[in-house]
């Protein structure tokens, strides 16, 4: 009989051989079961997920193994394939350059002729001559029938117009359509086997998302007609702006990203992750020329409404106004008692129109315009003029120093 103190010697010996006898069945742990075992949860969900740097530490750590570093370059390979790069592939082949010819005139004289001293005594005379800018902006391919937007400053003035695309290939293009207060122009090329652009919808675009600024303002220039792309976030939305130069603009809903928009760049395209085209990329805010991360695209939904009307009806219809406002001057004010300056008062109002309709009376003064003020006749114009038919737009009214607010349907000026 055994004593009770071999007995519970054996009790305790018993489980350890257990736990030895089930180790070595199993064979000796591995190091990666080791460190498995000996970090805390955290450390092993860490462990597990292999970052850029982890990637490079084992590229250097493995490149003396042909098959592994095979492997490691594949998966080094996938980790640059973003969704940028791919949205950039599939979107530059869209983007493409803009060129014209323009007509100018030069003084006709010279030291070194003897036309130099009538030069000074007579009339000048001015010689006429072509010259072709190769690359003045860029453009969008909206279709497969060969329709390209840009922005109308990039071609204004021109007698001929040009298109390169990314393949190096030169068309001359026709002006389909133009809309001069909105900055924008369709251009029609015979271009077999175009590749238009995935035209994504502006109204979904969100503030801080990612973006690219995709242009082409060198063509063929450099010896590679792919176009120049820059990165940034989509900063804001409906921006606002009016211009009133010799060409007045109105640009209304502008998207702002920091993207840089380069000279040249200007009728390219504002692309989201998707590679879908939210925007045209018109202008910037610089005092030195240069991107400094504040630039503006015209969105994409206008363009695509634009485009509709010319499939529609063969043009872009112009907007008619059927009443008549002027400046209130300071003559205006005392003649008919106005409290203030602000907006433009109504002069004539034609009968059965749709002014008529939405309750606008001569002597109304309306001083904003969805909610934008109005001062003078011309900003008034340029902002319902430039308005697409068939919007409707909202005025705020001052009558007989009461504040009221209609509805105005834009419609469409009779074709001449």
């Amino acid at each position: 009989m055994r004593s009770p103190r071999f007995v519970r010697f054996a009790a305790l010996l018993l489980p350890a051989l257990l736990l030895l006898a089930g180790r070595a069945g199993s064979g000796p742990l591995s190091p990666a079961e080791k460190r498995e075992k000996a970090a805390p949860p955290a450390a092993a969900a860490r462990d597990s997920t292999v970052s850029g740097a982890g990637l490079l530490s084992r590229a250097g750590a493995e490149r003396d193994s042909p098959s592994s570093s095979t492997a490691l370059s594949k998966e080094l390979d996938n980790s640059r394939q973003t969704a940028l790069v791919t949205a950039a592939r599939v979107a530059g082949e869209c983007v493409v350059s803009i060129g014209a010819e323009r007509t100018a005139y030069v003084r006709r004289g010279s030291l070194f002729d003897d036309s130099f001293l009538p030069f000074f005594f007579e009339a000048p005379v001015y010689q006429k001559y072509r010259q072709k800018t190769p690359y003045l902006g860029s453009g969008i391919a909206l279709d497969k029938e060969g329709h390209i937007v840009t922005n109308h400053h990039v071609i204004e003035g021109a007698d001929r117009v040009f298109v390169t695309l990314p393949n190096g290939k030169e068309y001359e293009a026709e002006i389909a359509e133009a809309d001069p207060i909105a900055d924008l122009a369709i251009l029609k090329i015979n271009a077999p086997g175009i590749k238009p652009a995935i035209l994504g919808d502006s109204d979904d675009a969100r503030p801080g998302e990612w973006v690219l600024a995709i242009g082409n303002p060198f063509g063929a220039a450099l010896g590679d007609p792919c176009p120049t792309i820059t990165a940034g976030v989509l900063s804001a939305r409906n921006r606002f702006f009016r211009t009133m130069g010799e060409v007045p603009h109105l640009y209304e809903g502008m998207i702002q990203t920091d993207a840089a928009i380069n000279p040249g760049n200007s009728g390219g395209a504002l692309v989201n992750a998707l590679g879908e085209v939210v925007g045209v990329n018109t202008f910037i805010f610089s005092e030195s020329g240069g991107s400094i991360g504040i630039g503006f695209a015209i969105p994409i939904n206008k363009v695509k409404r634009m485009l509709e009307e010319i499939r529609r009806y063969g043009r872009l219809r112009q907007a008619r106004l059927d009443f008549t406002v002027i400046d209130i001057t300071p003559y205006v004010m005392q003649s008919l008692s106005l409290s203030a300056s602000d907006g433009v008062l109504v002069y004539r109002v034609e009968p059965r129109g749709p002014a008529m309709k939405a309750g606008i009376k001569r002597g109304d003064v309306i001083t904003s315009i969805n909610g934008r003020k109005v001062q003078t006749r011309r900003e008034f114009l340029t902002h319902v003029l430039g308005t697409p038919v068939g919007e409707t737009l909202r005025f705020e009214i001052v009558r007989q120093n009461k504040k009221t607010q209609t509805n105005y349907e834009v419609q469409a000026a009779p074709v001449k």
